[in-house]
């Protein structure tokens, strides 16, 4: 049986920016790396626990650094994608 493992905080990250964006679960999974259904789960999940999970997201204990690479490579693949921010 294949083993379990979580989205790391940064990959949630990740997703959110590609989704704010307009990115369909199809094409966020290719970008990060996970299965389709990985993708429409956390998205639902979200949807329903929006208020939990933006607790979490403030007492995660992300170092500057972490940050700055979520940020960098959301940026990085907008640019691959064409948004320019304008939208």
């Amino acid at each position: 049986m294949k083993e379990y493992t979580q989205l790391t905080l940064p990959q949630r990250y990740e997703i959110s920016v590609l989704h704010k964006v307009g990115q369909g679960p199809t094409q966020i999974a290719r970008i990060v790396g996970v299965h389709r259904t990985t993708i429409a789960r956390e998205l639902k999940r979200k949807r329903k626990n929006n208020r939990r999970s933006k607790q979490k997201i403030r007492k995660a204990k992300l170092g500057s650094y972490d940050l700055i690479v979520v940020y960098l490579r959301a940026w990085r693949l907008l640019a691959r994608l064409g948004w320019d921010g304008l939208v």
